[in-house]
């Protein structure tokens, strides 16, 4: 195993994922990796919040690798329900400072309990929104007049009445396991911008699984997309970032 690949995995097993259980399995033949979904969540009740996991890995595995001059290409779902993505390195490329400033997010992004109660500035807004946006899925934010929907506020009432984060939802236009594994990818993008914005960011699936929240989350974001999962989003003064570099592709 080459020292890429092996620093590749390991910023892949940094990807957020349900209470840290890190429902992946990684295959290495040379320099393509495989991803695999644990098979005790293909049926488990969270198993959407598990492939949002898995693709947000993906994620981690891309940036990583294309931070060091090499490209990369995704075969999603060529064995499903398992096996989840194949990444195969080929040429060379120059990476940008965009792609290195979010590689090297990927080693410091934390997740501060409780979220800091700084607002989030419109600048960064619009920059967390192209992230979604460039990696395929869109962003709603839930603030001002929005009326939430109760389930979740009973899911996590002392972060939401207590801390005041500012909630968004990543919804997308489709809803199949592979729209799932694009929104983890998209989620990871928006996290990894958001830490370099010098914000702190968190992701919520829980919410998004609850029968009676659903529906609401959909018509907030116009009825027609799917929400997949909740964004939890607050600027932390001392950690700002002071560089503001464009939003890239990811």
């Amino acid at each position: 195993m080459t020292e890429l690949i092996t620093q590749a995995l390991r910023a892949a097993a940094r990807a957020p994922s349900p209470h840290d259980r890190r429902p992946w399995l990684f295959r290495a033949h040379g320099e393509r990796v495989e991803v695999h979904l644990d098979h005790t969540w293909t049926a488990h009740p969270d198993a959407r919040a598990a492939l949002l996991a898995c693709g947000a890995a993906v994620h981690n595995l891309r940036v990583t690798v294309a931070a060091r001059g090499r490209r990369v290409v995704v075969d999603w779902l060529p064995e499903p329900p398992e096996h989840l993505a194949s990444v195969l390195l080929t040429g060379h490329s120059h990476p940008t400072r965009y792609e290195r400033a979010l590689a090297a997010c990927i080693q410091t992004r934390r997740v501060r309990e409780p979220f800091p109660d700084g607002p989030v500035p419109e600048p960064a807004r619009r920059a967390l929104h192209r992230a979604a946006l460039a990696a395929g899925a869109r962003l709603l934010f839930l603030d001002g007049a929005v009326e939430l929907p109760a389930a979740l506020r009973e899911t996590e009432p002392a972060r939401l009445d207590e801390h005041h984060p500012l909630l968004a939802v990543l919804h997308t236009e489709e809803d199949s396991e592979f729209a799932q594994l694009r929104a983890g990818a998209a989620m990871q993008h928006v996290l990894l911008t958001a830490t370099h914005l010098g914000l702190t960011a968190g992701f919520r699936a829980l919410p998004t699984g609850i029968a009676s929240a659903r529906p609401v989350l959909r018509e907030l974001c116009g009825g027609r997309t799917h929400p997949q999962t909740m964004l939890l989003l607050g600027e932390d003064s001392a950690a700002a970032a002071e560089t503001r570099l464009e939003v890239g592709i990811a």
